[in-house]
């Protein structure tokens, strides 16, 4: 799944579309809301496909805004400090199969029915530990997409996430 996002009144190529799979998209709406929250305010939600979005001239605002936080290098400085905040989380307890070290459906035929069970499958999540990385780590921000974001909010003409 990801966020589909579309110019409005495009003025080139660039400016037409721009994607980002979800696990992509959710760090960098964060990101825009935290060093432009003004500018972004007028979408009121950003980890919505529901159509919302900025019109032209906060478009083009925010591309300032963005290229001026990569320029500084304070972009780089977000993400290296993000990303050491993510790495020092501890393991947690596998959601998928519930730190059994099986995967959660083939844990509940064992329990239901024990007798049928012939081969029973190692979790792929957390391969067989129990343990797996925190949901928050599969969330990936780098400076290369805010700078392809403010390439788009150049030329998109107003935007919409769909």
């Amino acid at each position: 799944m990801g966020m589909d996002v579309f110019g409005i009144k495009p003025k080139s190529k660039a400016g037409e579309y721009f994607r980002a799979n979800v696990w992509h998209w959710r760090p960098l709406a964060d990101y825009i809301m935290t060093v432009a929250p003004d500018t972004a305010s007028p979408c009121k939600d950003w980890h919505s496909n529901d159509g919302d979005g900025l019109n032209a001239k906060q478009s083009v605002e925010l591309a300032k805004i963005l290229r001026g936080e990569v320029s500084s290098g304070r972009a780089a400085k977000y993400v290296h400090r993000r990303n050491a905040i993510l790495a020092s989380m501890p393991d947690e307890k596998c959601p998928i199969c519930e730190g059994t070290d099986k995967t959660l459906r083939e844990a509940r035929t064992e329990y239901f029915v024990a007798c049928h069970v012939t081969k029973i499958r190692p979790c792929g999540h957390c391969k067989s530990t129990g343990r797996a990385r925190p949901w928050a780590t599969l969330y990936h921000l780098e400076v290369r997409n805010i700078e392809k974001f403010a390439s788009f909010l150049d030329d998109c003409g107003g935007f919409a996430i769909c």
